[in-house]
């Protein structure tokens, strides 16, 4: 009935917060680890709250999870309690400019610690990571559209897919309801890898390439 699928919706409404993997600033040194964090939620009539069914990790994503190792050298070390995570200070001539173009995160993040040298950001002091994801859409926003699409698996690209739930919208140019009988594990791969695949060929036909 309509009062058990109501039931069930907001038996769905995601918590407060989340666990996520989290690339954070403390000072001048950077923390990696699985944090708690606030839960994305709905601001716009389109948007749409996904609960992560799968996620993978692709070339692509490393930039962010290698960034504690390749910036910090013999400086990483554990967390203190445990917990999994690691930290480690951030050098005075961090070139991210140069190892990080292939990651948009560090170009925003930029960290601000007093030296023209560093390309980190003031304004972000924390960056989630995972490229893109399968997901189960929980929660949107009031257009019909976003609607509708409650209780659907589909495919998302935000940058944040290492958490429980992420945040898209309907309009997201990488957003798609995947197909009936597509698994988590299958729709959690749409974007990176296809795209690349598509990218090397239109590069060999454009330089000319056999």
């Amino acid at each position: 009935t309509a009062f058990i699928a109501l039931i069930e919706q907001h038996l769905a409404q995601p918590p407060p917060t989340m666990r996520a993997l989290v690339n954070r600033r403390e000072g001048e040194s950077l923390r990696y680890s699985v944090e708690e964090v606030p839960t994305p939620t709905v601001t716009g009539e389109k948007d749409l709250i996904c609960k992560i069914e799968a996620s993978p990790i692709n070339p692509s994503d490393l930039g962010k999870l290698g960034l504690a190792a390749r910036l910090g050298g013999d400086s990483v070390s554990a967390l203190e309690g445990g917990g999994g995570g690691v930290t480690c200070k951030l050098p005075a001539d961090a070139p991210l400019t140069d190892d990080f173009k292939y990651v948009p995160c560090l170009i925003s993040l930029k960290f601000s610690l007093g030296r023209e040298t560093t390309h980190l950001h003031a304004r972000a002091h924390s960056q989630q990571c995972g490229n893109e994801a399968a997901a189960i859409v929980v929660a949107a926003g009031a257009h019909a559209e976003a609607q509708a699409l409650i209780g659907k698996r589909v495919a998302i690209k935000t940058g944040q897919c290492y958490a429980q739930y992420a945040k898209t919208t309907v309009d997201e140019p990488y957003f798609a309801v995947l197909p009936e009988g597509m698994s988590a594990e299958e729709g959690a791969s749409v974007y990176v890898n296809p795209l690349t695949a598509i990218g090397f060929v239109d590069t060999l036909r454009a330089e000319g390439h056999k």
